[in-house]
């Protein structure tokens, strides 16, 4: 039963949300067409244009990626919910549009994302698992943190 409710739920939620991101895509195109004359009288940065042409672009990948987890999605329907195979496909997908998105924002907006320092890793959780930060253990609990990262 469950199954079904998902197949049936999936099969109407998808194809909205297709047309609305269409619907969105068509509205940025417009407004790409209505800034680009207003910017290159201004001769300034054309941030209205730069700001509609990646909000269009951000569309376009999401187009791409729900259509692509669509086909996971597919594919994996016989495998079950919990199948680690799904999850590194998703993962897999998820990885390659945030990078394709960053390296786009960094060209178009000159973007650099800069992680300093990189997060140490938790322990999972558990019996035995440490709750506190980094420096600061809890009181009468040893440090998850004592070692290096």
């Amino acid at each position: 039963m469950s199954r079904a409710r998902s197949v049936l739920r999936r099969t109407v939620t998808v194809p909205a949300l297709l047309a609305a991101i269409a619907v969105s895509a068509a509205v940025f195109v417009l407004l790409l067409v209505l800034t680009l004359p207003v910017s290159l009288l201004r001769r300034g940065r054309q941030r209205p244009v730069r700001l509609s042409g990646f909000l269009l672009l951000y569309l376009v990948t999401d187009l791409l990626g729900l259509l692509a987890a669509t086909g996971i999605w597919v594919r994996c329907l016989p495998l079950g919910r919990d199948d680690p195979r799904r999850d590194a496909l998703n993962r897999t997908l998820l990885r390659r549009l945030l990078r394709f998105l960053h390296r786009a924002g960094a060209r178009i907006f000159g973007l650099r994302l800069l992680v300093d320092p990189p997060l140490p890793s938790a322990p999972a959780a558990g019996p035995g698992a440490c709750w506190s930060w980094p420096g600061t253990p809890a009181p009468g609990t040893p440090s998850c943190w004592s070692t290096p990262c």
